[in-house]
């Protein structure tokens, strides 16, 4: 086995250590490739600090939109994609610590059968797969004792399958669970909520359901509390009603966390007041609300002082905010305690986003 080779197995059988992927870095400098050495030790050095960080907000945001990947596309160029084989890159970002790290896949069949193809070049710790027909049978491959986290789209897990799964001694190792469109009934979110699995998730999102979903999950989170560890939830386009905002609010169980994605979610001023009042969310550091009818006052609801006192990324693109709403963030603690506010997409005049650029400099989108 050649050196390059046994630094990658080295960097596969330890994907949550750095220090194989810096020594793979020193080799890659020492054999004529500067630059993908030094795209290794800066992802690294960002990946150690917290999300909410100034620079590493700004450089995941921003510095690394997919426009800018196209030089870095032969670094990737082993995973075999394409509709062909059913396996293409996924996650977001592609790529994190230096290398990419999650893989999507039609089904367990086409990435078991090139596994081997991954197992010593990538470390890849999540994969999205486009069904879960044999979720189950996942659970006694080799495959789930590499992996940290499983996202699922589109096919709709039974309610006998969801807790025969969550159940499992083998998965409790698993610190995130992604469900999206419609593949997860109010039944399956009780049977999750009740599993041991459930306890030791860092990271849960239930995507773009029916509104009975995201009432079941918020429903039920308070009586089956996640554990310590709980830190991120997404809700993307989950359809919450006014009946879910006032239970995600409300919920106590959720004040451990410091990351929340409600992306599409109809959110308008009343439920952005909401949230922003809320003692639950008093340490949130990351709020996304892209895609929201927020408008000026949903922007001075969550601009009140006292108001969202720990939070450091604020996504408020294509929100309908406008010069009034910005004004309102000039005149808030938030305009200086940011590092990180998108507000892509904004109707504000030219004026007040040059007085926002001017005041915020790198640490506005606009």
């Amino acid at each position: 086995m050649s050196d390059h080779d046994a630094l990658l197995r080295a960097i596969c059988e330890n994907p949550a250590d750095d220090l194989p992927r810096l020594v793979f870095a020193d080799w890659l400098e020492e054999n004529g490739q500067p630059d993908r050495a030094q795209f290794i030790r800066t992802e690294v050095d960002l990946y150690r600090r917290p999300e909410w960080d100034a620079e590493r907000a700004r450089y995941e945001h921003a510095a690394r939109a997919e426009s800018a990947w196209p030089d870095r596309r032969p670094w990737l160029g082993e995973c075999p994609d394409g509709p062909v084989s059913g396996i293409a890159w996924s996650g977001e970002p592609v790529v994190r610590r230096g290398f990419p790290w999650c893989v999507k896949a039609a089904n367990l069949e086409s990435l078991s059968y090139l596994w081997d193809h991954f197992a010593d070049r990538w470390p890849v710790e999540q994969v999205d797969f486009e069904t879960a027909d044999h979720l189950l049978r996942l659970a006694r491959t080799p495959i789930l004792r590499r992996l940290t986290g499983l996202a699922f789209r589109g096919a709709r897990l039974s309610a006998r399958v969801v807790p025969a799964f969550a159940n499992d001694p083998a998965v409790g190792h698993l610190e995130a669970l992604t469900f999206w469109g419609g593949s997860l009934s109010p039944a399956g979110v009780t049977a999750l909520l009740e599993s041991p699995l459930f306890v030791n998730l860092a990271a849960l999102g239930v995507n773009d359901h029916a509104t009975g979903v995201g009432l079941a999950l918020l429903e039920g989170v308070e009586q089956y509390q996640p554990g310590p560890r709980f830190r991120a939830l997404e809700l993307r386009t989950a359809r919450l009603g006014d009946d879910g905002f006032r239970l995600l609010a409300a919920a106590e169980s959720l004040s451990g966390l410091t990351h929340l994605n409600l992306q599409g979610n109809h959110v308008n001023a009343d439920r952005a007041g909401l949230l922003a009042e809320s003692p639950t969310f008093a340490g949130l550091r990351v709020l996304l609300l892209a895609a929201n009818p927020l408008g000026n006052a949903g922007a001075a609801a969550l601009a009140r002082p006292g108001c969202l006192p720990e939070l450091r990324v604020l996504d408020l693109s294509f929100c309908q905010v406008g010069d009034d709403g910005v004004r309102a963030v000039l005149d808030s603690p938030l305009a200086d305690r940011l590092v990180l506010l998108n507000l892509a997409g904004s109707p504000a005049s030219d004026e007040t986003k040059q007085a926002l650029r001017e005041r915020m400099g790198d640490r506005v989108r606009l």
